[in-house]
């Protein structure tokens, strides 16, 4: 299991030296804004990496056909963009909401991949993809996403910040329904009110009990500073 923090491109130098300390990598958050102006790819050379695609206001299922087709776009983009790098895996937000798609999740999966197959065509590197947890309250809809592609390279991130928040099962099942096609966990920490993104020790989210249940491929601390970062990266070394 691989430990990457999460980093922007305008904190990336002092998160990778903190990285570098704990031997862990950074999972760099794309932003629109670094799609538009351009990046010069050399900041990566030597950094262990996945990247977490924009997730703002992208929706590549949304009723709305011209929110549809950007969306689309800018997840092109986003893989063109790691083309040119050496990625392990790119975090999508799939974005489905079930209070704003009235619990349609046939409807919301099948658009999405029917979409998403127009992104696979920009993709040339051997990285994997890996869609995220949000605002669902059950597995479902990331089960029906990853068994519709039918690709070993394409499977799930569980975020445990956002499971805290929105799930209506337990821990248990819902990392046994996902199983071996979780290759990347998002741990941070919360109260169970707002998505805090606290350090790992600062919440009611039991960690050690998260990584003894499942061990995935790649760990990303996502905290907001570099102060957090460092705690739960010395909580990660302590367990």
């Amino acid at each position: 299991m691989k430990r990457f923090v999460r980093s922007k491109i305008e904190t990336l130098p002092q998160f990778s030296d903190l990285a570098g300390k704990f031997g862990a990598g950074i999972e760099f958050t794309l932003s629109i804004k670094d799609l538009l102006k351009g990046v010069d790819f050399r900041i990566f050379d030597g950094i262990e990496l996945t990247v977490h695609a924009p997730f703002f206001d992208v929706n590549i299922a949304s009723h709305n056909p011209f929110v549809m087709e950007k969306s689309i776009s800018i997840l092109k983009d986003t893989l063109e963009f790691c083309n040119n790098i050496n990625v392990l895996n790119i975090v999508i937000h799939h974005n489905y909401s079930p209070f704003v798609y009235n619990f349609d999740e046939d409807y919301y999966a099948n658009k999405f991949v029917e979409n998403f197959q127009k992104v696979l065509e920009k993709r040339y590197g051997g990285y994997l993809i890996s869609f995220e947890n949000v605002f669902e309250v059950n597995p479902s809809i990331g089960k029906m996403i990853v068994d519709s592609f039918c690709r070993d390279y394409i499977g799930l991130c569980f975020d445990c910040g956002h499971f805290n928040l929105f799930s209506e099962i337990s821990l248990e099942k819902w990392l046994g329904i996902w199983g071996d096609r979780i290759f990347e966990m998002h741990i941070h920490n919360n109260y169970g009110y707002r998505d805090d993104h606290n350090s790992l020790s600062d919440g009611v989210i039991d960690i050690k009990k998260l990584l003894q249940l499942y061990e995935p491929k790649f760990l990303t601390i996502e905290n907001r500073n570099l102060e957090d970062t460092k705690r739960s990266l010395e909580f990660i070394r302590n367990l």
